[in-house]
């Protein structure tokens, strides 16, 4: 089927469309867009206004501003591109019964928040840190350091949750002769198979089995401090826990607990709150390593981002099924 235009609405501003879609971006969306124009520089609700008057598709992502007032009054809207992933709070429940849809960005910040995580485990199994330390301060190849020190080999490597990013991470682990566990009330043992894993059906039981943990779950109120004291306590010494997706999902003060103890290492790069207070212990603890957030989303990786979403925007308008599109059911348990 050939390919037709449409009128697309930039419900974004400008600085964060040019952040996500490269000049080569930018041309493609100008090749199927019936309207073009540039993105406005600010985004007010005059201008959102003025934007999606008459336009099929609205394009947005960080900075987005439309109403559920807005969505239901304009019935030309067909679809909404959100270059970014969480659509919670923009996005209204009786969204889908109006019969839009709405695709994400969310598959590509999952490749580099799964990247991250990785190698978080693999800096947390190596110690690369508490080895870097070592030969900061005069030494070298530290028996009790190197004592702790694992390959990514014959061990047992835990994911919680198998949406995107736990998806990418148990495609990641594939390369190394890992055992892999999941946790995810939602994956059947079948699909859990399919991904390389093996299902548990519990936290509990997965604890001791492990030598590293990554967590890949969405900030919902049911994983509201899923990790806390019991499973921590749970984890084997020396076990390395690796946390690239919401801090909240685990009990920090827990955490800060067994770290204190000196039991685990963990590898963050959220925390709750974030940033942690000036006077948290996870700052100084030798035994945790922490980034500002960084996992997904940083400069030209947003550029995977706009590629995505104009692969999108092209399948659509050439009535082809889109690969990214959030259902209904689907959206209930996205973060």
């Amino acid at each position: 089927m050939a390919m037709r235009k449409a009128a697309i609405a930039f419900v974004f501003p400008r600085s964060t469309f040019e952040d996500c879609f490269h000049i080569k971006e930018r041309e493609r969306l100008r090749a199927v867009a019936s309207n073009w124009h540039d993105a406005p520089e600010k985004i007010t609700p005059g201008a959102v206004e003025a934007e999606i008057r008459g336009a099929e598709i609205w394009l947005g992502g960080w900075g987005a501003k439309f109403t559920p007032a807005m969505i239901e009054a304009h019935p030309e809207l067909k679809l909404y591109c959100h270059s970014a992933g969480s659509i919670k709070g923009l996005i209204p429940e009786n969204y889908w019964k109006l019969g839009k849809r709405v695709v994400t960005a969310n598959a590509a910040i999952a490749l580099g928040v799964a990247e991250t995580s990785l190698a978080m485990l693999i800096m947390g199994l190596k110690r690369f840190i508490p080895h870097w330390r070592n030969i900061r301060a005069g030494g070298w190849r530290a028996a009790d350091v190197s004592a702790k020190t694992k390959e990514m080999t014959g061990i047992t490597i835990g994911v919680v949750s198998a949406g995107a990013v736990g998806r990418e991470v148990l495609k990641l682990l594939g390369n190394f002769d890992v055992r892999r566990l999941l946790f995810d009330p939602f994956v059947d043992a079948e699909t859990a198979a399919k991904l390389g894993a093996e299902k548990v059906g519990t936290l509990m039981e997965m604890a001791p089995q492990l030598d590293g943990l990554v967590l890949a779950t969405p900030k919902l109120q049911e994983t509201n401090k899923m990790i806390g004291r019991e499973f921590l306590r749970a984890l084997p010494d020396d076990a390395v826990l690796v946390n690239c997706s919401r801090g909240a999902v685990i009990d920090e003060a827990a955490l800060i607990e067994e770290l204190q103890r000196g039991r685990l290492f963990a590898l963050l790069d959220v925390t709750e709150p974030e940033p942690p207070a000036v006077d948290s212990p996870l700052r100084s603890l030798d035994n945790v390593f922490i980034t500002p957030h960084i996992a997904g989303a940083i400069t030209n990786g947003r550029h995977r981002q706009g590629r995505l979403i104009l692969d999108e925007i092209e399948r659509y308008l050439a009535g082809e099924k889109m690969i990214h599109e959030v259902t209904e059911e689907r959206f209930v348990i996205m973060a």
